[in-house]
């Protein structure tokens, strides 16, 4: 990770008593999502956020990113009130959300073109991600000739791109398998280290949170809230190893039972799978192909214009796994 300047870290990212509220119908009340959340995270820390599926994970996540705005509250990047999508966050997802028609380095270099950075800056910074990522020998595949690994290198290399300030990952490893998903743990530490970047990531896996995180929000569900935050006492440069320790298995144990308890509200079949570790069925997003930025949602209409354009789309949009269309909500 880049040297931070001497004091105290800048803050990045602060959540200050949000709450999101979504209206109800003419025979069903209000849905109280969100209450009285708060939470920052520091330049430069990788900081999670763990709960059940119900909790409010993916709207806090929607707000942050500016796709929804909070009932009550505040939401900021760098003292700046978030009141839309913009090129300062990142986004990636669980699904592989892909451009099937694009090469490896055409999906990177996908938000720096509508961004309208020239040509030869464009390539400089795509074969600096290629660099970053170790898809140099890939740079001209498609991504249905990719490993479920590599493809979300490359929406992580796409998300970074255009140097966001705050990368916002929701359940990225969830539809990897085991081994996999414990491979791309140690690429995202070496990503986090040689980039500086300041990430937020989503996830229900304790284990993975504990892991990679400085830091660990818990949320509980009806409404989403935070109840608990875990300070890691691990330091970053710790391998595998670590997970054996007892510290780490008192600490996994803790944010389980506190998941566990939740479920007694919800439903504690699903929950207390998911509190093992267990993979989630997915965030809610649709399988459709997901801006790398939060900012690319705005240009739906021109990506749905590549889409017809592009060649040989029809067969590659119906890829496994990959997106269908150009840009799907985020």
């Amino acid at each position: 990770m880049s040297p931070r300047p001497p004091g105290p870290p800048a803050r990045k990212l602060e959540i200050t008593g949000v709450g999101k509220t979504f209206p109800g119908g003419r025979r069903t009340p209000p849905v109280v999502a969100l209450e009285d959340v708060d939470l920052h995270v520091d330049a430069g820390e990788l900081v999670s956020l763990v709960g059940t599926s119900g909790c409010g994970k993916s709207t806090l996540l929607r707000i942050i990113a500016g796709l929804e705005q909070p009932t009550t509250g505040t939401a900021t990047i760098d003292g700046e009130r978030i009141i839309g999508p913009g090129p300062d966050r990142g986004m990636v997802f669980q699904t592989y959300s892909l451009f099937p028609w694009l090469t490896v380095a055409g999906n990177i270099a996908f938000g720096l073109k509508l961004a309208g950075v020239p040509r030869r800056k464009r390539a400089a910074r795509v074969d600096e991600l290629l660099g970053v990522m170790s898809l140099g020998d890939h740079a001209r595949r498609l991504p249905r000739e990719l490993s479920g690994g590599m493809r979300q290198r490359v929406a992580i290399a796409r998300a970074l791109a255009p140097e966001p300030d705050l990368l916002l990952l929701d359940e990225p490893f969830g539809a990897l398998d085991a081994q996999t998903r414990l491979a791309m743990h140690e690429f995202l530490r070496a990503v986090w280290h040689r980039t500086g970047a300041t990430i937020l990531l989503v996830t229900h896996d304790v284990d993975e949170a504990l892991y990679l995180s400085s830091r660990i929000y818990v949320m509980h569900a009806l409404p989403g809230r935070i109840v608990d935050e875990v300070v890691s006492p691990f330091e970053p440069g710790l391998g595998p190893a670590v997970k054996r320790s007892p510290m780490f298995l008192d600490l996994r144990d803790e944010i389980h039972e506190s998941l566990i308890a939740d479920a007694r509200h919800g439903d504690p079949a699903v929950v207390f799978a998911e509190a093992g570790g267990a993979a989630g069925e997915g965030t809610g997003e649709p399988a459709g192909a997901a801006p790398s930025t939060a900012a690319d949602a705005a240009d739906a209409d021109e990506a749905d214009e590549a889409t017809a354009d592009a060649p040989g789309a029809a067969e590659g949009a119906g890829e496994p796994g990959e997106a269908e269309g150009a840009a799907a909500t985020v």
